[in-house]
């Protein structure tokens, strides 16, 4: 029997498999049958509700061994990774400092990278809100930021939602973030454009997403 996964809220390629039992967010991403949607969504952790990702059979694994004998098996299940842009604090960019996610009290560490990236190892079933933890070189006991973050809550740069996201992290007001076109909206990606160098016509086509991934980082 064919088995589809309708994608909710807060879901990302990584949930969904391990929900499914696969050691693995590639099995899932990468299976012929999910060619379509790769396709449409070419960022694993970047999905949108109503999505339909196609489920395959889990295929177990047999050896054949030698009795009375001793035999390691090594799991080859990846640990899933969230990449948070830190970006610029103060006109500067925040690279090779300390930062923290918090998720339900268990702490991840990282560093920043040159870019202001910070890359985690997330736990085994991880939460989708999390406390990011931000140092400053003068206090490494103290974080002097804390944020709140939701995990797989990103839509996708073609969804109304996820342009909305984007502008608004960056400091673009957009109101109540919805799926539909509204004024603010408009105000807004105009907005952008002119600090961009766009043409200003309050529309977030093609060429505004793309700029506006860039300056968001996803």
């Amino acid at each position: 029997m064919t088995k589809f996964h309708t994608v909710s809220q807060g879901e990302s390629v990584a949930i969904i498999a391990k929900k499914y039992g696969f050691p693995s967010w590639d099995i899932l991403y990468n299976h012929a049958d999910n060619s379509g949607f790769k396709t449409l969504r070419p960022n694993p952790d970047i999905i949108f509700p109503g999505d339909k990702i196609f489920i395959p059979e889990v295929q177990e694994s047999r050896f054949n061994v030698k009795a009375n004998q001793r035999h390691i098996f090594r799991s080859q299940a990846k640990k899933d990774e969230i990449v948070l842009k830190i970006g610029a604090i103060g006109g500067i960019i925040w690279s090779d400092r300390k930062v923290e996610l918090d998720i339900n009290g268990n702490i991840v560490e990282s560093k920043t990278d040159g870019q202001g990236n910070a890359h985690f190892k997330l736990p085994k079933g991880h939460a989708e809100e999390a406390i990011l933890l931000i140092y400053t070189p003068k206090d490494t006991n103290n974080p002097s930021y804390r944020v709140s973050v939701k995990l797989g809550h990103l839509d996708p740069i073609t969804e109304g939602i996820g342009q909305q996201a984007r502008l608004t992290a960056l400091g673009y007001d957009c109101g109540l973030l919805t799926n539909k076109a509204n004024q603010r909206f408009e105000n807004a990606t105009k907005d952008f454009q002119s600090d961009n160098k766009l043409t200003v016509d309050g529309v977030c086509g093609p060429n505004t997403q793309q700029a506006l991934e860039k300056a968001f980082g996803c």
